[in-house]
């Protein structure tokens, strides 16, 4: 079974250690590229706007 992992770019993504991990999985990781932080494509950031700062969550 192949397990899909998205990753968005940061730096930490690109280390050795992942990169080790990664490759650990033989395979059976199948990784793809998550685009930059995009919050207006994002509904859920919305409301996270509306809660957190409020302390309501």
């Amino acid at each position: 079974m192949i397990e899909p992992t998205g990753v968005d770019g940061h730096p930490t993504h690109k280390s050795s250690s992942v990169k080790d991990c990664i490759a650990s999985f033989n395979g059976r990781l199948e990784i793809f590229l998550l685009p930059p932080y995009s919050p207006d494509l994002n509904p859920i950031e919305r409301l996270w706007n509306h809660t957190i700062p409020k302390g309501t969550l």
